[in-house]
């Protein structure tokens, strides 16, 4: 009996999580600050895949890419970015770039 408790209250409390029109969660964007760890994943390019932390200025440096301002970016917003700039550089199309915030701050 407590394990179908649990079993539908669990249920009911997942299907009161708004979703929007792609089915991800629809939480808060959260923006880097200094301080925070960015790990930048290129898929097939190791040389272009770390983990980096955003300097007191703001910025994250990679190498063959250089400099991106992004503090109060989103990843999403960084990822574009990247993706961007490797195009740019004829360095691997922009969907190859994943990026991801752990907080150090």
């Amino acid at each position: 009996m407590r394990r179908f408790l649990l079993l539908a209250f669990s249920t009911v409390a997942l299907a009161q999580v708004k979703m929007d029109d792609v089915g991800r969660a629809n939480l808060p964007a959260l923006t880097l600050g200094i301080g925070d760890l960015v790990a930048v994943s290129v898929y097939d390019a190791p040389e272009l895949t770390r983990t980096v932390r955003v300097e007191p200025d703001g910025t994250i440096r990679l190498p063959f890419l250089g400099s991106f301002k992004v503090v109060g970016q989103t990843a999403a917003q960084v990822q574009a970015a990247i993706g961007k700039q490797m195009s740019d550089r004829k360095l691997g199309p922009a969907n190859q770039v994943t990026v991801s915030v752990m907080r150090g701050r």
